[in-house]
């Protein structure tokens, strides 16, 4: 009996029958031959295979054509956009008819939609077979920044710059604040002023309008009245030290002081500065 049937080693094609008269190192390296050579392709073999991909490739192109064709873009419709119409939107994303929907990508058409300043939220529905469907929110008007002597600009309630003003502004505005370009547009760069720009337009119309400026200065704000004289506020929880200003406001009237300049920048302590 063969030492290799007894061990239960079945002969492999011929290959390394018996272990004894051939190394082992060189059987396996033998098997590993055989079983790489038995995927080789014939020349034969690669240019059938070639000609049946293209065939395919010829039945995807022949078939999708006519569909591209059927599935022409005919118009845009557009919503909730009060600053852009159709045209526009042709412009900024590039897309006209009548290019199939099928090569209408919706979220690269969407994020340049957002990248325009004053669009905050954009959706792009596909509206088979001959419509394409986009609905905005516009960013809205919230407060107003002083960028420069004379230079005014509307900010939404995030802080991206909007519209210039071209006249002073009758409303109260934000100076002193940084500027920083952002893929959705310009806004203002500091979180603790972005804060106090929500906090400061949220006071009622009466006790706004008795500002005329807010001038951001880190970690404290400076509140010019439109009388001429000045507070010094943390820059933190304005609504808190509006009240005890109105406190101190009071108290000083019934005294009959009338200082130019009101600081509450340290707790406990009210400060008069002529």
């Amino acid at each position: 009996m063969p030492i290799s049937s007894s061990i239960g080693v079945r002969p492999a094609a011929g290959k390394c029958a018996n272990l004894l008269t051939s190394p082992v190192i060189k059987c396996i390296k033998s098997l590993r031959w055989s079983y790489n050579s038995s995927w080789r392709w014939s020349p034969t073999e690669v240019a059938r295979k070639g000609l049946l991909i293209v065939l395919i490739l010829g039945l995807i192109v022949g078939w999708r054509l006519p569909w591209d064709r059927y599935f022409a873009l005919e118009g845009i419709t557009v919503e909730g956009g009060e600053r852009i119409n159709t045209a526009q939107v042709e412009r900024l994303t590039g897309v006209h008819p009548p290019v199939s929907l099928w090569a209408i990508h919706t979220q690269q058409l969407r994020q340049k939609l957002l990248s325009v300043p004053w669009i905050k939220e954009a959706q792009v529905t596909k509206v088979y077979p001959h419509w394409l469907h986009i609905s905005l929110q516009e960013r809205e008007p919230y407060g107003i920044i002083a960028l420069g002597p004379g230079q005014y600009r509307w900010v939404d309630q995030e802080g991206y710059l909007l519209e210039s003003l071209n006249y002073p502004p009758p409303e109260p505005f934000i100076s002193g604040v940084s500027i920083v370009e952002t893929p959705r547009g310009a806004r203002i760069a500091e979180t603790g002023a972005r804060e106090i720009l929500r906090d400061f337009y949220r006071l009622d119309g009466r006790r706004l309008a008795g500002w005329r400026e807010l001038r951001w200065q880190g970690n404290s704000i400076l509140l010019i009245s439109r009388r001429g004289w000045q507070a010094l506020l943390p820059s933190s929880e304005l609504s808190a030290h509006l009240s005890l200003l109105s406190r101190v406001l009071v108290a000083l009237k019934a005294d009959r002081a009338k200082p130019r300049r009101i600081d509450l920048r340290f707790s406990g302590e009210v400060t008069l500065g002529k």
